[in-house]
């Protein structure tokens, strides 16, 4: 599925200097298993 993936590095635009990547992590992982349902249908 993500043979052809352009590895990119990115971070917050905003100057508050507060990061926690936890909740981006959640809605990563919840777009890839709904792709990978949706590839196995």
């Amino acid at each position: 599925m993500f043979r052809n993936a352009t590895v990119v590095y990115a971070h917050c635009d905003l100057f508050c200097g507060v990061y926690d990547p936890a909740q981006a992590k959640i809605e990563a992982m919840s777009v890839l298993k709904a792709a990978e349902k949706y590839h196995d249908s």
